[in-house]
């Protein structure tokens, strides 16, 4: 019995990337190829721990949910999918919760989380992670298949694939990468806090008044005080009485 039991599990474990055909994305090896991008972009020097975190949500955390981005504004109805009916981008918000785990971590732990941020994101940018009731053995499969095939082979260098109405080019894709740099920046580079200028009182300068020089006579300098001129007044006098006498 018990026996019997783990074999269920593990065939049902088996089992759920079938089930949630519609949530799997792009191949393990498109995220290392993308979140090696990402790590030359930032000279992270963490490649090991960035390519594992661009995988996790696949293999270790089994999330088979959380990898679409629906817009109905965006979409138009076809015979191989309908459109959903409502916004809701459950990939971006997974991005961003790993994104504020990212900024806050240090070394390669934060690139790991990077990676795991990456995954979800580029996942969103999935044409079939878009529409819902899609043909996924006949369209979504094979186009994600042949992206990888593109990727593995060629890396970006000007490709494209077209299935069932859906394309995708390897310019796509650098769009994209750009687009995940200023996503991720919003985390790792804040706008750093500006300090409010203050404006400096202005210093009013007083300028002495200089003193006028005194005047000088030609000749020798006379200074004429109070008392001279009595002295000067009695002279005057006593000279006056000698005359009258004389």
């Amino acid at each position: 019995m018990g026996f019997l039991m783990k074999t269920g599990k593990v065939f049902f474990i088996l089992l759920l990337p079938l089930a949630f055909g519609t949530a799997l994305a792009w191949d393990w090896d498109t995220h290392r190829f993308l979140a090696e991008k990402i790590c030359d972009h930032y000279n992270c020097k963490c490649y090991a721990e960035i390519k594992e975190g661009s995988i996790i949500p696949d293999r270790d955390f089994r999330d088979f949910s959380n990898h679409s981005c629906y817009d109905p504004s965006k979409c138009s109805p076809s015979s191989y999918w309908s459109c959903p009916y409502k916004r809701n981008c459950p990939a971006v918000d997974k991005a961003g919760e790993w994104m504020e785990k990212a900024a806050k971590a240090r070394e390669c732990e934060r690139w790991k989380y990077v990676g795991i941020a990456s995954h979800y994101f580029f996942d969103s940018k999935c044409f079939w992670h878009q529409v819902t009731n899609e043909d996924y053995s006949n369209c979504h499969k094979p186009f994600e298949d042949e992206v990888g095939d593109k990727v593995k082979s060629s890396g970006l260098s000007d490709w494209s694939v077209c299935k069932c109405g859906a394309c995708v080019s390897s310019r796509d894709f650098e769009s994209w990468l750009q687009e995940f740099y200023a996503f991720a920046n919003g985390y790792l580079q804040p706008t750093p806090k500006t300090t409010p200028q203050v404006t400096p009182t202005p210093t009013h300068t007083v300028i002495p008044t200089p003193t006028p020089a005194p005047k000088h006579t030609s000749g020798v300098d006379v200074v004429i005080t109070p008392g001279f001129e009595i002295v000067l007044a009695l002279s005057a006098l006593a000279f006056a009485v000698f005359v009258r006498k004389s």
